[in-house]
């Protein structure tokens, strides 16, 4: 059914200046307001309790392990504007359910079984639970690689792909009976949009979605020296922080992508109809660039994938051509 939505959105928000200050290789996970911090306006002289003292309020902090050690990130806003515009457009509001269910595996195999739920989207995916135990275990995650009006085949995948800490794991099997949890995660996702249009659109248009700062993937490549974000870059970042969904806008057109398949599972036009871009995306984090060693790493290294060799990008010099090559568009 076509629901004609005619929107006016106003939106007064406060543009900030945005800063992101860090400290890698930290040997504790504790929050140390003292600590001297490196990045941008911090530079190895200032703390977190020195960069609020100095008018800067504290928006978010992160803590990323790795190797057992742990990287600490501070994300500092100081309010700079008021700015106001309006948005209007008549669209057909685009459906995407994310809502999860629970379904019992059956015809289980070393590496697939079935689920009595058909005419589903090739890539969706969920999580396994073995339910012989009072408290549930989590045991593999599958996405689907085939679906008819009847049922549909899901394929086991590595369960550290998105392990999450809270959820206790085991060294077990699926087998028939077990409990396959579709589109688990999806409600959390990542928004990666070329300019502050596309963000309001897409705001507007999924008001239920719980979408991660986009800051905090941008402070995350800034750390890992990775200005052209990869597959595998967007999936560690995902994996961290426990995002099912990836939306990225190209030109009037929103992607949505499971985040462990990395297949397209929707994707809508919208009335965006701004071309601007801002590289390598929409973000208060600036300056996000390959150090001295990673560029000279970079300019010598290939990888390989699915066969064909590749060079590892720089930096994106094209928002719609770089995100269009990684959706394989």
């Amino acid at each position: 059914m076509k629901i004609v939505l005619l929107l006016s959105v106003f939106i007064s928000s406060i543009f900030a200046q945005t800063v992101m200050c860090y400290k890698k290789d930290v040997e504790t996970s504790q929050v140390d307001m003292n600590m001297k911090l490196d990045g941008e306006r911090c530079n190895g002289n200032f703390s977190a309790k020195d960069m609020k003292s100095h008018g800067w309020e504290l928006k978010e902090t992160k803590i990323v392990e790795k190797d057992s050690e742990y990287t600490h990130m501070y994300i500092f806003t100081k309010p700079d504007r008021k700015i106001s515009f309006i948005y209007r457009g008549d669209t057909q509001k685009p459906y995407f359910n994310t809502a999860q269910r629970e379904l019992d595996i059956f015809a289980t195999t070393d590496e697939t079984a079935k689920i009595a739920k058909g005419n589903l989207k090739i890539g969706q995916s969920g999580m396994i639970l073995n339910t012989d135990n009072p408290s549930d275990l989590l045991i593999s995650y599958a996405t689907v690689i085939e679906s008819n009006d009847q049922y549909s085949v899901i394929e086991f995948r590595d369960r550290d792909i998105l392990k999450q800490n809270g959820l206790p794991t085991a060294k077990l099997r699926p087998k028939n009976g077990d409990k396959f949890i579709l589109n688990h995660l999806y409600n959390t996702s990542l928004l990666i949009v070329p300019n502050i249009k596309s963000k309001v659109v897409v705001h507007t248009t999924f008001p239920n979605q719980n979408f991660l700062s986009e800051d905090f993937f941008a402070a995350y490549l800034k750390v890992e020296d990775k200005p052209a974000p990869t597959r595998k870059d967007i999936q560690a970042f995902c994996t961290k922080h426990e995002i099912g969904t990836l939306f990225i806008v190209i030109k009037n057109g929103v992607f949505i992508v499971d985040t462990l398949s990395f297949n397209v599972l929707e994707s809508f036009q919208l009335p965006i109809n701004d071309f601007s871009t801002i590289e390598p995306f929409y973000t208060n984090i600036s300056k996000i660039e390959s150090s001295i060693f990673t560029t000279i790493e970079k300019s010598v290294k290939h990888f390989i994938d699915k066969g064909e060799v590749q060079i590892v990008e720089e930096k994106i010099s094209s928002y719609n051509d770089h995100f269009s090559k990684l959706l394989e568009l």
